[in-house]
């Protein structure tokens, strides 16, 4: 259970443009549903500055823009300025669309002792296949002018990308590339958990020992070359498994860090600590109405995510023990999965 002045870190869409709104046409879109489902609506000043009183001990906050900040940067601009004043971190997330032109009004006037990063969403460095994965160009050279920006201001650029089955092969790549234009941080996400329920030819999952793979390899490389790295556990051995049930709990692990997402919507600031069980356990509520009420985020009785199998597709089911993919086995190993944790100590070192 989680009460609103427990609220530590905070994603905020500046309004409920979804993806008939946005700037690309992602084939992975993560606002897709939520997209068909509601009205265009710009947030409002007034409400950003509702939201923090009612969630006053906010220290830091990722601003996604309604939904890519190329879509609203003076308001994004805005927004960030009005946290800082308050003392919140922020953060600011794109897909690299337009990007010289939204870094110089997303950061303008910004103290950026108070700005942990800017992250660009490309997820290969294949420019037609990038193409292709945003339903629109994203110029590389234009995100590279945007990184050398943020690095002459001292902002820490970051590159996310998503991996599906399309260009998993890439990875690699990826990373030297941006290596060799100042990047020092990257922030892998597997597709499955991305985007709820795709089922499009061109996005086929990667499997659980696909993604064991890469992540140990990236673990390695980053090492070796000395960069940070942030990747979801998704599959542990059983006993990282115990481990992480000793530090995690039975709670979702937004709860633990004290973590919601807040769309500004015309009628309510709509909110929910995960876009997944928000399709599968309507967990969402408005911002405005629980003053007391405290929330159960509290997963399945099993201790699995109930969104886990409609995330990571038929055919990974299928290769579960049980066909709900809770459990694994990879090279005679049981693997169990988790929801998408970062921060897991385990005997890999992670570098932040």
């Amino acid at each position: 259970m989680i009460k609103r002045e427990e609220i530590k870190r905070l994603t905020l869409y500046t309004g409920s443009n979804g993806k008939k709104g946005c700037a690309c046409n992602c084939i992975g879109c993560s606002q897709e549903r939520y997209g068909r489902s509601n009205p265009f609506y710009q947030g409002t000043k007034e409400q950003v500055k509702e939201m923090m009183e009612l969630i006053p001990n906010v220290k830091d906050c990722i601003i996604l823009g309604n939904p890519d900040p190329c879509i609203d940067p003076e308001f994004c601009n805005w927004v960030a300025k009005y946290l800082i004043q308050k003392g919140v971190r922020v953060r600011f997330s794109s897909s690299g669309f337009n990007a010289i032109r939204t870094i110089k009004i997303l950061l303008k006037d910004l103290d950026v002792n108070y700005i942990d990063y800017m992250s660009y969403s490309i997820d290969t460095v294949d420019q037609e296949l990038l193409n292709k994965l945003r339903g629109k160009k994203i110029s590389l050279n234009e995100v590279n002018d945007a990184i050398s920006y943020c690095l002459e201001l001292n902002v820490r650029p970051k590159i996310q990308p998503t991996l599906w089955r399309i260009n998993m092969e890439g990875y690699k790549e990826l990373v030297e590339y941006y290596l060799e234009r100042g990047v020092r941080w990257f922030s892998f996400h597997v597709g499955s958990m991305e985007s709820f329920d795709v089922k499009k030819e061109e996005l086929q999952h990667l499997s659980p020992k696909e993604w064991i793979s890469i992540r140990n390899e990236l673990m390695d490389m980053s090492i070796k070359r000395n960069f940070s790295i942030h990747m979801p556990y998704m599959y542990m051995t059983e006993t990282e498994f115990e481990n992480y049930k000793k530090e995690r709990g039975d709670k979702c692990i937004p709860v633990q860090l004290r973590n919601t997402q807040i769309w500004l919507e015309k009628d309510q600031l709509r909110t929910t600590h995960c876009p997944l069980l928000r399709e599968v356990r309507n967990f969402e509520y408005d911002l405005r109405t629980i003053k007391k009420k405290k929330i159960d985020f509290s997963i399945s009785e099993t201790g699995y995510c109930p969104a886990a199998k409609t995330c990571q597709g038929e055919e990974n089911a299928a290769r579960s023990l049980n066909g709900n993919s809770d459990e694994y086995i990879i090279d005679g190993e049981r693997y169990y999965t988790i929801c998408r944790s970062y921060n897991f100590n385990h005997n890999r070192p992670i570098i932040y």
